[in-house]
Protein backbone atom coordinates (compact mmCIF):
# COMPACT_ATOMS: atom_id res chain seq x y z
CA UNK A 1 0.00 0.00 0.00
CA UNK A 2 2.80 2.68 0.66
CA UNK A 3 3.91 2.13 -2.81
CA UNK A 4 0.99 2.91 -4.12
CA UNK A 5 0.70 5.93 -2.17
CA UNK A 6 4.53 7.08 -3.55
CA UNK A 7 3.55 6.80 -6.98
CA UNK A 8 0.40 8.61 -6.04
CA UNK A 9 2.49 11.28 -4.77
CA UNK A 10 4.57 11.11 -7.58
CA UNK A 11 1.85 11.80 -9.52
CA UNK A 12 0.33 14.39 -7.78
CA UNK A 13 3.27 16.17 -7.44
CA UNK A 14 3.84 16.02 -11.44
CA UNK A 15 0.37 17.43 -11.68
CA UNK A 16 0.94 20.32 -8.78
CA UNK A 17 4.24 21.46 -11.07
CA UNK A 18 1.86 21.66 -14.00
CA UNK A 19 -1.04 23.52 -11.99
CA UNK A 20 1.78 26.00 -11.10
CA UNK A 21 3.60 27.06 -14.58
CA UNK A 22 -0.53 28.15 -14.64
CA UNK A 23 -0.08 30.27 -11.77
CA UNK A 24 0.61 34.12 -13.28
CA UNK A 25 3.10 37.03 -11.93
CA UNK A 26 0.51 39.57 -11.13
CA UNK A 27 -1.62 38.54 -7.87
CA UNK A 28 -4.65 40.90 -6.83
CA UNK A 29 -4.14 42.44 -3.09
CA UNK A 30 -6.34 40.34 -0.75
CA UNK A 31 -7.53 39.91 2.12
CA UNK A 32 -8.49 42.73 5.01
CA UNK A 33 -4.74 44.40 5.05
CA UNK A 34 -4.49 43.64 1.39
CA UNK A 35 -7.36 45.92 0.58
CA UNK A 36 -6.49 48.49 3.51
CA UNK A 37 -2.87 48.85 1.80
CA UNK A 38 -3.70 47.76 -1.87
CA UNK A 39 -0.77 45.66 -1.95
CA UNK A 40 -0.44 41.78 -2.72
CA UNK A 41 -0.49 39.07 0.58
CA UNK A 42 2.66 38.21 -0.62
CA UNK A 43 4.19 41.27 1.12
CA UNK A 44 3.42 40.17 4.10
CA UNK A 45 3.19 36.16 3.43
CA UNK A 46 5.64 33.73 2.00
CA UNK A 47 1.98 31.62 1.32
CA UNK A 48 -1.09 32.08 3.66
CA UNK A 49 -0.80 32.08 6.39
CA UNK A 50 3.04 31.92 6.73
CA UNK A 51 4.00 35.36 7.55
CA UNK A 52 7.99 36.50 5.76
CA UNK A 53 9.88 38.99 8.05
CA UNK A 54 7.83 41.92 7.34
CA UNK A 55 4.91 40.66 7.67
CA UNK A 56 5.77 39.29 11.38
CA UNK A 57 6.71 42.81 12.04
CA UNK A 58 3.59 43.83 11.05
CA UNK A 59 1.90 41.70 13.62
CA UNK A 60 4.12 42.61 16.38
CA UNK A 61 3.43 46.40 15.87
CA UNK A 62 -0.59 46.23 15.99
CA UNK A 63 -1.19 45.81 12.84
CA UNK A 64 0.82 48.64 11.63
CA UNK A 65 3.68 49.71 9.01
CA UNK A 66 7.12 49.61 10.24
CA UNK A 67 7.81 53.54 10.90
CA UNK A 68 4.07 54.51 10.67
CA UNK A 69 0.55 54.03 8.39
CA UNK A 70 -0.21 57.08 7.20
CA UNK A 71 2.28 56.90 4.37
CA UNK A 72 0.66 53.48 3.10
CA UNK A 73 -3.26 53.47 3.57
CA UNK A 74 -4.81 53.49 0.51
CA UNK A 75 -8.30 53.37 2.45
CA UNK A 76 -8.68 56.23 4.89
CA UNK A 77 -10.20 55.41 8.14
CA UNK A 78 -12.83 57.53 9.54
CA UNK A 79 -12.21 60.03 12.36
CA UNK A 80 -14.03 59.92 15.69
CA UNK A 81 -13.22 63.39 16.68
CA UNK A 82 -10.58 66.21 15.55
CA UNK A 83 -6.98 65.92 16.26
CA UNK A 84 -7.01 69.49 18.23
CA UNK A 85 -9.15 67.17 20.80
CA UNK A 86 -5.71 65.95 22.00
CA UNK A 87 -4.72 69.50 23.33
CA UNK A 88 -7.50 69.66 25.71
CA UNK A 89 -7.68 66.16 26.69
CA UNK A 90 -9.15 65.45 29.13
CA UNK A 91 -11.70 67.86 28.78
CA UNK A 92 -12.93 66.42 25.24
CA UNK A 93 -12.75 62.52 24.49
CA UNK A 94 -9.31 61.45 22.83
CA UNK A 95 -10.07 61.04 18.88
CA UNK A 96 -9.80 57.78 17.52
CA UNK A 97 -10.30 56.16 14.35
CA UNK A 98 -12.56 53.33 12.19
CA UNK A 99 -11.69 51.51 9.54
CA UNK A 100 -12.92 52.71 6.10
CA UNK A 101 -14.41 49.24 5.53
CA UNK A 102 -15.41 46.67 7.75
CA UNK A 103 -12.19 44.70 8.36
CA UNK A 104 -13.48 41.36 8.09
CA UNK A 105 -12.15 38.45 5.97
CA UNK A 106 -12.83 34.51 5.23
CA UNK A 107 -10.67 31.65 4.69
CA UNK A 108 -11.59 28.47 3.68
CA UNK A 109 -10.23 24.60 3.33
CA UNK A 110 -11.35 21.65 0.76
CA UNK A 111 -9.44 18.27 0.94
CA UNK A 112 -9.18 14.93 -0.31
CA UNK A 113 -7.86 12.84 2.32
CA UNK A 114 -6.27 9.11 1.73
CA UNK A 115 -6.01 7.13 5.06
CA UNK A 116 -4.02 4.01 5.44
CA UNK A 117 -6.15 0.78 6.37
CA UNK A 118 -9.45 2.80 7.03
CA UNK A 119 -12.70 1.47 6.63
CA UNK A 120 -13.06 4.72 4.02
CA UNK A 121 -9.88 5.15 3.09
CA UNK A 122 -10.24 8.02 0.77
CA UNK A 123 -12.27 11.18 1.58
CA UNK A 124 -13.75 14.25 -0.15
CA UNK A 125 -13.04 16.06 3.48
CA UNK A 126 -14.79 19.30 1.57
CA UNK A 127 -15.29 21.62 3.38
CA UNK A 128 -13.16 20.77 6.30
CA UNK A 129 -12.84 24.62 7.24
CA UNK A 130 -14.15 28.28 6.90
CA UNK A 131 -13.14 30.74 9.17
CA UNK A 132 -13.66 34.44 9.02
CA UNK A 133 -11.09 36.68 10.23
CA UNK A 134 -10.92 40.34 11.42
CA UNK A 135 -8.02 42.22 12.24
CA UNK A 136 -7.22 46.01 11.87
CA UNK A 137 -6.34 48.76 14.55
CA UNK A 138 -8.23 51.85 15.95
CA UNK A 139 -5.29 54.45 15.35
CA UNK A 140 -1.99 54.57 16.62
CA UNK A 141 -2.37 52.91 19.65
CA UNK A 142 -4.92 49.68 19.74
CA UNK A 143 -5.24 47.09 17.83
CA UNK A 144 -7.31 43.65 17.45
CA UNK A 145 -8.00 40.38 16.09
CA UNK A 146 -10.26 37.58 15.86
CA UNK A 147 -11.17 34.44 14.55
CA UNK A 148 -13.89 32.89 14.14
CA UNK A 149 -14.17 28.78 12.78
CA UNK A 150 -18.11 29.44 10.66
CA UNK A 151 -17.26 25.36 10.26
CA UNK A 152 -15.47 22.98 10.97
CA UNK A 153 -17.10 19.75 12.06
CA UNK A 154 -14.82 18.99 15.48
CA UNK A 155 -16.39 21.78 17.35
CA UNK A 156 -19.88 21.35 18.21
CA UNK A 157 -19.96 24.84 20.33
CA UNK A 158 -19.68 28.11 20.21
CA UNK A 159 -16.83 28.44 22.75
CA UNK A 160 -14.99 26.16 20.54
CA UNK A 161 -15.37 27.85 17.84
CA UNK A 162 -13.54 31.29 18.86
CA UNK A 163 -10.26 30.63 18.05
CA UNK A 164 -8.60 34.26 19.37
CA UNK A 165 -10.28 37.62 20.06
CA UNK A 166 -7.61 40.39 21.67
CA UNK A 167 -7.57 43.81 21.71
CA UNK A 168 -3.46 44.82 22.27
CA UNK A 169 -2.65 48.22 23.38
CA UNK A 170 0.85 49.75 22.16
CA UNK A 171 3.00 51.98 22.49
CA UNK A 172 2.64 51.99 26.35
CA UNK A 173 5.78 53.93 26.81
CA UNK A 174 4.74 56.66 24.46
CA UNK A 175 5.97 56.56 20.68
CA UNK A 176 8.63 53.81 21.35
CA UNK A 177 7.86 51.35 18.20
CA UNK A 178 6.28 48.48 20.13
CA UNK A 179 8.59 48.38 22.97
CA UNK A 180 6.00 47.91 25.42
CA UNK A 181 2.08 46.61 24.56
CA UNK A 182 -0.46 44.88 26.42
CA UNK A 183 -2.52 42.22 25.31
CA UNK A 184 -6.03 41.14 26.42
CA UNK A 185 -8.14 38.77 25.14
CA UNK A 186 -7.94 34.98 24.28
CA UNK A 187 -4.65 33.95 22.15
CA UNK A 188 -2.13 31.58 21.95
CA UNK A 189 0.51 32.10 24.04
CA UNK A 190 3.99 33.50 23.65
CA UNK A 191 5.66 30.46 24.85
CA UNK A 192 4.18 28.88 21.49
CA UNK A 193 5.79 31.52 19.38
CA UNK A 194 8.75 30.01 17.92
CA UNK A 195 6.88 27.53 15.90
CA UNK A 196 3.55 29.79 15.79
CA UNK A 197 0.88 26.99 15.24
CA UNK A 198 -0.70 30.26 12.54
CA UNK A 199 2.66 30.25 10.57
CA UNK A 200 2.75 26.47 9.10
CA UNK A 201 2.57 25.69 5.59
CA UNK A 202 0.84 22.12 6.92
CA UNK A 203 -2.04 21.05 7.62
CA UNK A 204 -0.19 18.81 10.62
CA UNK A 205 0.71 20.23 14.18
CA UNK A 206 3.96 21.06 15.14
CA UNK A 207 4.32 18.16 17.23
CA UNK A 208 6.30 19.40 20.34
CA UNK A 209 3.42 22.30 20.96
CA UNK A 210 0.65 19.74 20.38
CA UNK A 211 1.20 16.87 22.77
CA UNK A 212 -0.09 16.25 25.94
CA UNK A 213 0.49 13.75 28.99
CA UNK A 214 -3.32 12.36 29.08
CA UNK A 215 -2.76 10.73 32.82
CA UNK A 216 -1.00 13.83 34.08
CA UNK A 217 -2.47 17.39 34.69
CA UNK A 218 -1.79 18.93 31.20
CA UNK A 219 -5.04 18.07 29.22
CA UNK A 220 -4.13 21.26 27.30
CA UNK A 221 -1.14 22.04 25.17
CA UNK A 222 1.18 24.60 24.03
CA UNK A 223 -0.86 25.57 20.97
CA UNK A 224 -3.72 26.12 22.76
CA UNK A 225 -5.01 29.60 22.62
CA UNK A 226 -5.82 30.93 26.10
CA UNK A 227 -7.65 33.72 27.65
CA UNK A 228 -5.69 36.23 30.05
CA UNK A 229 -3.14 39.30 29.80
CA UNK A 230 0.00 39.29 28.15
CA UNK A 231 2.87 42.07 27.78
CA UNK A 232 5.33 41.85 24.90
CA UNK A 233 7.51 44.24 23.02
CA UNK A 234 10.57 44.66 21.64
CA UNK A 235 13.92 46.44 22.47
CA UNK A 236 16.68 48.10 20.47
CA UNK A 237 14.68 46.15 17.12
CA UNK A 238 16.61 42.35 18.13
CA UNK A 239 15.21 41.23 21.42
CA UNK A 240 11.38 40.17 21.78
CA UNK A 241 10.15 39.09 24.73
CA UNK A 242 6.62 38.24 25.90
CA UNK A 243 5.00 37.49 29.70
CA UNK A 244 1.47 36.69 30.84
CA UNK A 245 -1.24 35.15 32.66
CA UNK A 246 -4.40 32.89 31.80
CA UNK A 247 -6.96 30.79 32.73
CA UNK A 248 -5.31 27.54 31.83
CA UNK A 249 -8.05 25.70 30.63
CA UNK A 250 -8.66 26.76 26.92
CA UNK A 251 -11.97 28.53 27.66
CA UNK A 252 -13.28 31.69 28.32
CA UNK A 253 -14.85 30.90 31.87
CA UNK A 254 -12.84 29.63 34.45
CA UNK A 255 -14.13 27.24 37.61
CA UNK A 256 -11.15 28.15 40.31
CA UNK A 257 -8.78 30.61 40.87
CA UNK A 258 -5.33 29.43 39.73
CA UNK A 259 -3.81 30.59 36.76
CA UNK A 260 -1.21 29.94 34.69
CA UNK A 261 2.13 32.04 33.61
CA UNK A 262 4.24 31.81 30.69
CA UNK A 263 7.09 33.89 29.09
CA UNK A 264 9.12 34.01 25.81
CA UNK A 265 12.44 35.48 25.26
CA UNK A 266 13.92 35.42 22.11
CA UNK A 267 17.06 37.78 19.75
CA UNK A 268 17.47 37.63 16.40
CA UNK A 269 20.85 38.45 14.65
CA UNK A 270 20.81 39.68 10.78
CA UNK A 271 18.16 40.55 8.65
CA UNK A 272 15.02 42.66 9.23
CA UNK A 273 14.75 43.91 12.76
CA UNK A 274 11.85 42.61 14.54
CA UNK A 275 10.37 46.11 13.90
CA UNK A 276 10.50 46.10 10.54
CA UNK A 277 13.44 48.23 10.87
CA UNK A 278 15.44 48.11 7.18
CA UNK A 279 12.29 46.93 5.58
CA UNK A 280 12.47 47.93 1.63
CA UNK A 281 10.21 50.60 1.88
CA UNK A 282 9.63 54.16 -0.26
CA UNK A 283 7.16 56.37 1.93
CA UNK A 284 7.15 58.80 -0.52
CA UNK A 285 5.27 57.45 -2.76
CA UNK A 286 3.49 55.46 -0.18
CA UNK A 287 4.92 52.20 -2.16
CA UNK A 288 5.92 48.70 -0.24
CA UNK A 289 8.52 47.12 -1.99
CA UNK A 290 7.74 42.96 -2.57
CA UNK A 291 11.06 42.01 -4.49
CA UNK A 292 12.57 39.31 -2.88
CA UNK A 293 10.89 39.63 0.23
CA UNK A 294 10.73 36.24 1.60
CA UNK A 295 14.59 36.25 1.68
CA UNK A 296 15.42 37.31 5.70
CA UNK A 297 19.12 35.96 6.34
CA UNK A 298 19.33 35.90 9.84
CA UNK A 299 19.54 33.68 12.79
CA UNK A 300 16.74 33.50 15.65
CA UNK A 301 16.78 31.60 19.13
CA UNK A 302 14.67 31.78 21.59
CA UNK A 303 13.53 29.86 25.41
CA UNK A 304 10.11 29.66 26.72
CA UNK A 305 8.07 28.07 29.22
CA UNK A 306 4.43 27.51 30.55
CA UNK A 307 4.12 26.81 34.28
CA UNK A 308 0.46 25.45 34.45
CA UNK A 309 -2.24 24.88 36.86
CA UNK A 310 -5.04 21.95 37.54
CA UNK A 311 -7.68 22.86 35.16
CA UNK A 312 -10.58 21.61 37.74
CA UNK A 313 -10.72 22.30 40.95
CA UNK A 314 -11.51 18.83 41.98
CA UNK A 315 -7.73 17.75 40.93
CA UNK A 316 -4.98 18.90 43.28
CA UNK A 317 -1.43 18.01 42.83
CA UNK A 318 -1.46 18.10 39.10
CA UNK A 319 0.65 20.69 38.03
CA UNK A 320 2.74 20.93 34.87
CA UNK A 321 5.51 23.09 33.40
CA UNK A 322 6.50 22.90 30.08
CA UNK A 323 10.70 24.48 28.88
CA UNK A 324 11.93 25.10 26.09
CA UNK A 325 14.36 26.33 23.20
CA UNK A 326 14.20 27.24 19.48
CA UNK A 327 16.65 28.13 16.79
CA UNK A 328 15.88 29.19 13.23
CA UNK A 329 17.96 29.94 10.46
CA UNK A 330 17.63 31.44 7.34
CA UNK A 331 19.65 31.59 4.44
CA UNK A 332 18.78 32.47 1.17
CA UNK A 333 15.64 30.43 -0.09
CA UNK A 334 16.15 28.11 3.16
CA UNK A 335 14.18 28.19 6.10
CA UNK A 336 15.71 25.78 8.61
CA UNK A 337 14.59 25.61 13.16
CA UNK A 338 13.97 23.43 15.67
CA UNK A 339 12.90 23.15 19.20
CA UNK A 340 12.67 20.68 22.05
CA UNK A 341 10.15 21.14 24.90
CA UNK A 342 10.87 19.20 28.27
CA UNK A 343 7.82 18.91 30.55
CA UNK A 344 7.12 17.66 33.83
CA UNK A 345 3.64 16.70 34.85
CA UNK A 346 2.92 15.90 38.01
CA UNK A 347 0.30 13.04 39.39
CA UNK A 348 -2.22 12.85 42.03
CA UNK A 349 -1.16 9.61 44.27
CA UNK A 350 1.41 8.79 41.33
CA UNK A 351 5.03 9.57 40.02
CA UNK A 352 5.66 12.42 38.34
CA UNK A 353 5.79 11.92 33.68
CA UNK A 354 9.04 13.63 32.65
CA UNK A 355 8.56 14.38 28.80
CA UNK A 356 10.81 15.43 25.91
CA UNK A 357 9.39 16.75 22.86
CA UNK A 358 11.20 17.52 19.44
CA UNK A 359 10.52 19.97 15.91
CA UNK A 360 13.47 19.85 13.21
CA UNK A 361 10.96 21.66 10.45
CA UNK A 362 13.00 22.59 7.11
CA UNK A 363 11.87 24.40 4.39
CA UNK A 364 13.08 25.43 0.78
CA UNK A 365 11.59 28.04 -1.63
CA UNK A 366 12.21 26.76 -5.13
CA UNK A 367 10.24 29.81 -6.96
CA UNK A 368 7.48 32.48 -5.06
CA UNK A 369 4.87 30.10 -5.95
CA UNK A 370 6.56 27.00 -5.15
CA UNK A 371 8.20 25.67 -1.99
CA UNK A 372 8.77 22.31 0.04
CA UNK A 373 8.89 21.72 3.46
CA UNK A 374 9.76 18.43 5.15
CA UNK A 375 9.42 17.80 9.28
CA UNK A 376 10.54 15.68 11.91
CA UNK A 377 8.68 15.58 15.42
CA UNK A 378 8.97 13.14 18.17
CA UNK A 379 7.25 12.84 22.01
CA UNK A 380 8.85 10.64 24.55
CA UNK A 381 7.95 9.74 27.84
CA UNK A 382 9.23 8.21 31.00
CA UNK A 383 5.94 6.15 31.28
CA UNK A 384 3.40 3.98 29.42
CA UNK A 385 2.44 6.97 27.81
CA UNK A 386 3.43 5.47 24.56
CA UNK A 387 6.07 7.45 22.47
CA UNK A 388 5.93 8.40 18.79
CA UNK A 389 8.08 9.84 15.95
CA UNK A 390 6.29 10.97 12.85
CA UNK A 391 7.82 12.84 8.97
CA UNK A 392 5.35 14.80 7.00
CA UNK A 393 6.49 16.03 4.07
CA UNK A 394 4.37 19.10 1.95
CA UNK A 395 4.93 20.70 -1.18
CA UNK A 396 3.13 24.19 -1.80
CA UNK A 397 2.30 26.09 -5.24
CA UNK A 398 0.28 29.08 -5.35
CA UNK A 399 -1.98 29.19 -8.17
CA UNK A 400 -2.65 32.92 -6.65
CA UNK A 401 -1.49 34.96 -3.90
CA UNK A 402 -4.85 33.93 -1.86
CA UNK A 403 -5.23 30.55 -3.51
CA UNK A 404 -2.91 27.98 -2.30
CA UNK A 405 -3.11 24.17 -3.06
CA UNK A 406 -0.75 21.52 -1.15
CA UNK A 407 0.26 18.24 -1.02
CA UNK A 408 0.99 16.55 2.27
CA UNK A 409 2.37 12.79 2.89
CA UNK A 410 2.55 12.10 7.04
CA UNK A 411 3.84 9.28 8.22
CA UNK A 412 4.90 7.63 11.48
CA UNK A 413 8.02 5.51 11.80
CA UNK A 414 6.58 3.09 13.91
CA UNK A 415 3.68 1.02 11.90
CA UNK A 416 1.90 0.75 15.59
CA UNK A 417 2.11 4.45 16.17
CA UNK A 418 -1.04 5.67 14.07
CA UNK A 419 -2.13 5.60 10.39
CA UNK A 420 -0.25 7.19 7.34
CA UNK A 421 -2.40 9.91 5.37
CA UNK A 422 -2.26 11.71 2.38
CA UNK A 423 -3.99 15.09 1.63
CA UNK A 424 -4.74 17.34 -1.44
CA UNK A 425 -5.89 20.79 0.31
CA UNK A 426 -6.84 23.66 -1.60
CA UNK A 427 -7.20 26.91 0.72
CA UNK A 428 -8.24 30.44 -0.46
CA UNK A 429 -8.85 33.49 1.31
CA UNK A 430 -10.68 36.58 0.37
Amino acid sequence: MKKIMFWTLILAISFVFVLGGFSPKNAEAIPTFARKYRTSCTTCHIAIPKRNAFGDAFRRLGYRMPGGDEAYVKEKPVSLGAEAWKEVWPEAVWPGLLPATVPIAFYGHQRFVWTEDADADTNFDAPHELEMLIGGNWGERISFFGEWLVFEKEFANDEDKLGALYVQFNDLLGDTQGMVNLKFGRFETGAARGFKDDNRLTSSHFMAYDYTVETGGSDKNLRTKQSGLELNGIISSRVEYAFGIVNGNGTNSDNNSDKDLFYRVGFKLGGMGLDGSGAASDPEIGKLVQKDNWRDDSITVGTFGYFGKPSDEGTPDEDYNRLGVDLRLQYSRLDIGGAVVFGNDEVAGGADIDSTAFVVDAQYLFYPWLMANLRYGSKEFDSTQGDKEGVVANLTVLQRANIRWSLEYFTYLEDTDGADTFKVNVMFAF
